[in-house]
C-alpha cells in the first residue's frame, strides 16, 4: 500500500514582516457611517475612522478577519459591524474611540455574507442585521433581527423578508427592500424584472405593509430621516445606482447626485449626512445643503506582522491535474516538500518550516527530491511560462534548465545517478532533461495520452514508460539511454501499464489486464458475460538467464547479464496480490508498493481494494 503525506494535516510556519504605505487613491475604502464628527469605513481588511473633514485614519481593528458593514450608533459612541473569521459570520461592538470589539452574536451562519449589519433602532438599545439561516434554514432570503447592545438572544422582527433596511426616527415604524443584493451586486446591475429590489414601509402598530417605490429596475438601501426616506436607485438615464429622495407627504420623489460612471456602493446616513463610496472615493452628502463633496483620507505607514502560525492545509496543494501527488518526501523521511499560496516549503519532522522559493509574482510546485537527498527538481513559471528547475533542499538560488516557449509539465522524475529527469508534459510527450543544464529532448509521444508511467532503471541506463495502441491497448517501452533504442515489449495482445524496475535491476513489474474473470450475468441470460478485476501485478526477468523469484524450486541467479527483449513477456509470471485497480508501484529495497482500489460500479461504489 503506498502511503501519501496526508497535506491537510500539515500546519506552516510563516512570518512576514512588511510596511504598509499607500497613497489615498490607492486603497479601496468601503461601507462608510458618519457621526457628528467621525467617518468609519472598512480599508486594507480593517475598521477605521477618519474626521468628517478628512486627513489621517485612524485604526481601530487588527485587521484579523473579514470586516463589512460598520454602522455608528444614534449617540456616535459606538460602532456596530459583521466580522467573518474562522468561517463564520457574527455581529460586534467596538467603542467609537478604540478598544477591544465585543462578539454579540453567535450563529448560525451560512456562506460568507451572513448576518449583516443593517444599521440601529433609534434610541440605541439594538442592533439591526440580517440573516440567511436563523428563521429559514432551507431558503436563501434574509430575514431582519435585532440584537441588544449589551448581547444576548436575537429577536425577529416581525417583516417576512428583508434587506438593507432603516427605522423611523420614532421607532414605530420601518423601511426596507425586500431582496438584498449587496454581496454579488454584479449579477443584478441593470436588472429589470420581477426580483429587482423596491422600498417597503411597515408600521408596528397597525401591522401594516405598503410599498413606498414602484421602479421595474433597483430601488435599495433606504435611509429615513424625518419625513424623507433617501435610497439608491438606477432609474436615471443612465442607469446608474445614484442617490434619490422620496418625500413622504407630497409624495415627490427627486435625484440628488448624478454619477454616470460607476454606482454608489451602500450608503449610510448619520448626523446630518449622508457617506458614500464611489468610484473607490469618500463622499460626504449634507441633507440640508444637498452639497456633496469627497472627504480626503491618507493612511499611516505601519509595521505589519501575519499572524505566524496559518493552517496550511487548505492551500496545500495534494495532487496535481493528473492525479498524481504534488509534494515530495526526503530519502530520510524527515522532511516534507509541498506546494502552497505559489511556493514551496521544506516541513521538518521537528515542526520547522522554510519557504524555500520565495518568489513574488511566479509559481512553483511538482517537487521531486534526488535520490542523494540534496537537490530538489520542480516546475515554476517566473520567465512567464513553466520551465523544469533545480535547487538545493538546504536552500539556494535555482538552476532553470529549460527555456520552453509554452507547456504544461508534470513532476520531474530523477535518474538513481541523479543526472537526467524524466518530465512529461500535457502534449502527451515526454522529456528527458539533464540535471547540470545541458538540455532536454523530447523522447517520446503519445498521440492518446499523457504519459505519466516513466521509470528509471537502478543503473540509469533504461527508461520504461507505456503508450496507447491505436487498438487503446497500453504497450510497455524500454527505452536504452545509450543507444536511444526504443523497444516495445508487450504483446499486441495485451494491455500493459506502470512499469517499475526492481532495486537490483533483474527484474521489471508492471501492471497487467490479463486476468481473465468472466462472470454472466444472475439476472439476464447466461450468454450475457461481464470481466472485471483484470488487473494484475506481473514480474519478468530482464535476462533469460535470470529465474523468477515466483518459480516452483528455483534457486538464487547470478547477476542479470543485461536485457534480453526475446521472450521477455514470455517470462513474466503473475505476483501472487488481490484483484482490483492496481496503480503506482513503487519499489523500495525487497518490498513492492502499490495502490489498489476497489471494483467501481455503475453507482460509483467501489467493492474491495485497499487504499
Amino acid at each position: 500500500m503506498l502511503r501519501l503525506i496526508p497535506a491537510t494535516t500539515i500546519l506552516m510556519l510563516l512570518t512576514v514582516a512588511n510596511t504598509a504605505v499607500a497613497a489615498p487613491s490607492a486603497t479601496l475604502m468601503r461601507f462608510p457611517t458618519v457621526s457628528a464628527d467621525r467617518i468609519a469605513f472598512v480599508a486594507r481588511g480593517a475598521l477605521w475612522t477618519v474626521s468628517r473633514g478628512g486627513g489621517l485614519a485612524t485604526r481601530l481593528t487588527d485587521g484579523s478577519g473579514q470586516v463589512m458593514m460598520p454602522r455608528f450608533s444614534p449617540d456616535g459612541r459606538s460602532i456596530a459591524f459583521t466580522l467573518r473569521q474562522g468561517g463564520a459570520s457574527d455581529v460586534y461592538l467596538v467603542p467609537a474611540t478604540g478598544g477591544p470589539a465585543t462578539r454579540l452574536t453567535h450563529g448560525p451562519s451560512y456562506g460568507r455574507y451572513d448576518n449583516m449589519v443593517s444599521g440601529w433602532t433609534p434610541d440605541g438599545s439594538r442592533i439591526l442585521f440580517i440573516s440567511a439561516r436563523r428563521a429559514r434554514f432551507h431558503s436563501g432570503d434574509t430575514t431582519a433581527f435585532s440584537v441588544a447592545e449589551a448581547g444576548g438572544l436575537a429577536d425577529r422582527l416581525p417583516i417576512e423578508t428583508a434587506g438593507l433596511l432603516s427605522y423611523a426616527p420614532d421607532g414605530h415604524a420601518i423601511a426596507f427592500d425586500r431582496t438584498y443584493r449587496t454581496f454579488g451586486g454584479d449579477r443584478w446591475k441593470r436588472y429589470v424584472g420581477g426580483q429587482a429590489p423596491e422600498i417597503y414601509l411597515y408600521d408596528f402598530v397597525s401591522a401594516r405593509q405598503e410599498r413606498l417605490t414602484n421602479w421595474r429596475g433597483a430601488d435599495t438601501a433606504p435611509m429615513w430621516i424625518g419625513r424623507r426616506v433617501y435610497f439608491l436607485s438606477d432609474r436615471d438615464a443612465a442607469r446608474r445606482l445614484n442617490l434619490w429622495v422620496t418625500d413622504l407627504d407630497t409624495h415627490l420623489t427627486r435625484q440628488l447626485t448624478h454619477f454616470a460612471d460607476f454606482d454608489i456602493d451602500v450608503p449610510a446616513a448619520g448626523a446630518g449626512a449622508i457617506a458614500f463610496q464611489q468610484a473607490g472615493r469618500l463622499w460626504l452628502f449634507d441633507l440640508v445643503t444637498e452639497r456633496l463633496r469627497e472627504v480626503s483620507v491618507s493612511f499611516p505607514t505601519e509595521a505589519r506582522t501575519v499572524s505566524p502560525v496559518i493552517a496550511a492545509g487548505r492551500y496545500l496543494r495534494a495532487s496535481d491535474v493528473a492525479g498524481e501527488p504534488d509534494q515530495a518526501l526526503s530519502t530520510d523521511g524527515r522532511t516534507a516538500i509541498v506546494s502552497a499560496r505559489g511556493d514551496l516549503f521544506a516541513l521538518g519532522a521537528d515542526g520547522t518550516a522554510r519557504d524555500l522559493t520565495n518568489m513574488a509574482g511566479s509559481d512553483e510546485d511538482h517537487p521531486a527530491i534526488s535520490s542523494d537527498g540534496k537537490m530538489l527538481a520542480f516546475v515554476g513559471d517566473v520567465t512567464g511560462e513553466q520551465q523544469i528547475a533545480t535547487m538545493p533542499v538546504a536552500g539556494g538560488p535555482p538552476l532553470y534548465l529549460t527555456h520552453f516557449d509554452h507547456g504544461t509539465f508534470y513532476t520531474p522524475r530523477w535518474s538513481p545517478d541523479d543526472r537526467l529527469l524524466a518530465v512529461a508534459d500535457g502534449e502527451h510527450g515526454l522529456w528527458l532533461i539533464r540535471a547540470d543544464g545541458g538540455g532536454a529532448r523530447r523522447v517520446a509521444l503519445d498521440p492518446f495520452a499523457e504519459i505519466h508511467d516513466a521509470a528509471f532503471s537502478p543503473d540509469s541506463r533504461l527508461l520504461a514508460y507505456s503508450t496507447i495502441r491505436p487498438s487503446q491497448m497500453r504497450a510497455l517501452h524500454l527505452l536504452d539511454l545509450a543507444t536511444d533504442r526504443d523497444t516495445i515489449i508487450s504483446s499486441p495482445m495485451e494491455n500493459d501499464r506502470e512499469p517499475a524496475f526492481s532495486a537490483d535491476g533483474r527484474y521489471l513489474l508492471f501492471v497487467s489486464q490479463r486476468r481473465e474473470l468472466p462472470v454472466p450475468s444472475d439476472r439476464d441470460r447466461e450468454t450475457d458475460i461481464a470481466t472485471f478485476a483484470s488487473d494484475g501485478l506481473y514480474l519478468a526477468p530482464l535476462a533469460a538467464t535470470t529465474r523468477s523469484p515466483f518459480a516452483p524450486g528455483r534457486t538464487e541467479a547470478g547477476a542479470a547479464r543485461g536485457v534480453d527483449p526475446a521472450g521477455l513477456m514470455a517470462r513474466a509470471v503473475m505476483v501472487p496480490v488481490a484483484p482490483g485497480r492496481l496503480s503506482h508501484i513503487e519499489i523500495r529495497g525487497s518490498r513492492v508498493f502499490y495502490r489498489a482500489a476497489g471494483i467501481a460500479t455503475i453507482g460509483g461504489e467501489r467493492q474491495g481494494g485497499a487504499a
